[in-house]
């Protein structure tokens, strides 16, 4: 009786998908009649290198592309016009240090400092090694009197210390 009460079920159910199977199919072979997916983007061989794992191209319509490497693939895109910034001024916008980047001179090394998600982040350069960022902040904590060459934040509060005690 289970069996008659199962086969009774599962017969319509059979019927009902064969056209559906039919139709999937006629689909699939109305997408492989449709053009081809393009192959995986290529580097043309006339591009230059820009900067690391960054290239730039110019094809014979006359539009500049970046390629870039990225560790999911090649990946292409139009080069932005430099007028198109929406500035308002023809002008530079001069440049300006990072927010929250402290540069204290220390001898032929400057000691960086930034606020980050875990607390404090100090790090020493070579005044001959900085990066732009870097270098933007050294420059603005040289027009803003920094702490004075050899002496360290917590030197200087030490002595201020100090001399409060001596009082």
């Amino acid at each position: 009786m289970r069996l008659l009460g199962s086969m009774i079920c599962l017969v319509p159910l059979v019927l009902l998908a064969g056209p559906a199977a039919q139709e999937q199919k006629s689909q699939e072979s109305k997408d492989s009649a449709a053009p081809a997916r393009r192959g995986r983007l290529t580097l043309p061989k006339e591009a230059v290198k820009i900067e690391p794992f960054t290239y730039r191209y110019k094809d014979p319509e006359g539009k500049v592309w970046i390629y870039r490497q990225t560790p999911f693939g090649l990946v292409r895109y139009e080069e932005a016009k430099r007028g198109s910034q929406h500035s308002g001024s023809a002008a530079p916008k001069p440049e300006e240090a990072p927010p929250g980047l402290k540069a204290f001179d220390e001898g032929d090394y400057i000691r960086f400092e930034r606020m980050g998600p875990f607390g404090k982040y100090t790090w020493r350069r070579k005044k001959g090694d900085l990066t732009r960022d870097e270098r933007l902040a050294w420059q603005a904590a040289q027009k803003a009197g920094s702490t004075p060459a050899g002496k360290s934040r917590s030197a200087s509060a030490g002595e201020s210390k100090n001399e409060r005690n001596k009082e």
